[in-house]
């Protein structure tokens, strides 16, 4: 018998072991038209085992169903749970201490998830909840655990805890109404930097003038839940009234001081060194000065809780010393009507300006240098007096103020001589906005300016000389004020 390799007697024949050259088969064996043909090996090796691609098979996870094997061998199930997922935490982080802390978690996967919070406290119904109430917590990390059956997420949330504000303070049981203002902040024992309110109260600072009775006033610590406010009533009393009397001016060099009698003690100082007072408790004391001025003397009344003090000015000359006085210079304007008076007097005496003449203004009367405006063209005589008070002698003095009219020329020549080459009109510089046209016996405009400063020179329009001759000019000063005339150019 030929076998399947064509050899007689051979071997090869029907059902004999062969090999078909191919790993993924087994058992290999010529068939009954002598192919050499092997079993495909299953996934779990066997060959011609029922363990093939699509079908079924166990991969050992619980959380997968519908187990097969794939086309490489590899036994994949249905994944059936998915893993803790956290997408959210909540908090009402920042709070004050003793406030119950409120904390929550969310999270996507498959269920049952178990939750697990960590962090100092009493947990609220407990620790492995979602949404959790803690009492007695504290600034710090609080960490909540997630987990199912097949995984687990782990998050953060920080905690503050905040201290309640203490707006303790410490008011006076009464202060004076005259002794302020008081700066409320130095009356603070609990937390600094808060706010106040209540009446004559600015910033931090009361201001007890004026008021009478208590008055109440709050403090404000803190802000939002942690803030605090306490409240006081300041008792604000009248305390004493001081009245250091008129203010005076005396030719002498002593002088009966005129305070207002209290029923508080008193006592008087002076600003100035040098003055010796007979008895300085006594309101109506003489006081001695050593020499002329005006002397400030405080009159300061008080109990020891409460106190007043009020100042008065007394002006003292020696009589032995002349009072003299200087209306300083006459002078001579032209046109303007208004000038600066530049008086001198005696050191401490009274000033007053006046003047022959009504409708004068001054800008300071009692002023030694004084502006004074409305003066009348021509002579303006004006006095100055100087006093020491009455009783006293006085000295007076003048000064004359002349003003010149405006003074247009009839003529100039403009010869260049250095003299009179000008048209010059006296007193136009007080009138800037002016307008001066000039014409010929014809008619013709020569000269159109405006603002003249007394720079015309007798040149015409095109800058060459005029001829000798009688021009005619229109002025304007003012809307309100115009001149014509004529001037006359002759070199």
């Amino acid at each position: 018998v030929i076998d399947c390799l064509g050899v007689p007697g051979g071997s090869a024949v029907l059902g004999s072991a062969c090999n078909d050259g191919n790993a993924s088969t087994g058992n290999d064996v010529y068939n009954a038209s002598c192919v050499c043909a092997g079993q495909a090996i299953d996934c779990l090796g066997v060959p011609g085992g029922s363990a093939l691609p699509g079908t079924t098979c166990d991969d050992g996870n619980s959380n997968t169903t519908s187990d097969q094997w794939s086309t490489g061998c590899v036994c994949i199930g249905t994944v059936t749970c998915i893993p803790p997922a956290i997408t959210g935490t909540t908090s009402n982080s920042p709070l004050c201490i003793g406030s119950p802390l409120q904390l929550g978690i969310s999270a996507d996967g498959t269920s049952p998830m178990l939750y697990s919070w960590t962090g100092p406290g009493t947990y609220s119904p407990d620790s492995n909840t979602a949404m959790v109430t803690v009492d007695g917590a504290q600034t710090g990390p609080y960490i909540v655990t997630v987990s199912n059956a097949c995984g687990t997420d782990v998050d953060t949330v920080h905690v503050i805890i905040n201290p309640v504000a203490d707006a303790t303070w410490n008011a006076p049981v009464s202060i004076c109404m005259g002794n302020g203002p008081l700066d409320l902040n130095s009356l603070v024992s609990g937390t600094s930097g808060g706010t106040w309110s209540g009446t004559q109260v600015s910033g931090s600072i009361f201001d007890p003038g004026g008021l009478m009775g208590a008055i109440s006033i709050t403090y404000l610590a803190g802000t939002g839940s942690c803030a605090s406010s306490v409240a006081h009533s300041i008792n604000v009393n009248p305390g004493p009234m001081a009245d250091a009397g008129p203010d005076d001016q005396v030719c002498a060099l002593s002088y009966p001081l005129q305070a207002v009698i209290s029923t508080v003690p008193g006592v008087w100082t002076s600003q100035l060194p040098g003055a010796v007072f007979a008895d300085d408790s006594i309101p109506n004391t003489l006081v001695t000065v050593p020499g002329n001025g005006v002397y400030a003397f405080i009159w300061t009344v008080g109990d020891g809780q409460c106190h007043a003090s009020d100042t008065v000015l007394i002006g003292f000359h020696n009589p032995d010393i002349p009072l003299w006085v200087d209306a300083g210079e006459d002078q001579d304007l032209n046109v303007f009507t208004s000038t600066q008076l530049e008086g001198d007097a005696a050191p401490g005496s009274t000033i007053t300006w006046s003047s022959v003449a009504d409708g004068l203004f001054f800008e300071d009367v009692h002023d030694s240098i004084s502006g004074v405006s409305n003066l009348s063209v021509g002579d303006n005589l004006l006095v100055i007096t100087a006093s020491f008070g009455d009783g006293c002698a006085t000295s007076t003095d003048t000064v004359v103020i002349h003003v010149n009219d405006i003074f247009i020329p009839q003529g100039f020549s403009p010869n260049g001589d250095g003299v009179n080459d000008n048209f010059r009109i006296t007193g136009i510089r007080a009138f800037p906005e002016n307008d001066l046209m000039v014409f010929n016996r014809w008619g013709t405009e020569v000269l159109h300016t405006h603002g003249y400063a007394n720079e015309w020179e007798g040149r015409g329009r095109n800058g060459q000389p005029l001829l000798d001759d009688t021009y005619f000019y229109v002025l304007n000063l003012t809307p309100e004020r115009t001149y014509n005339g004529f001037v006359i150019i002759k070199r």
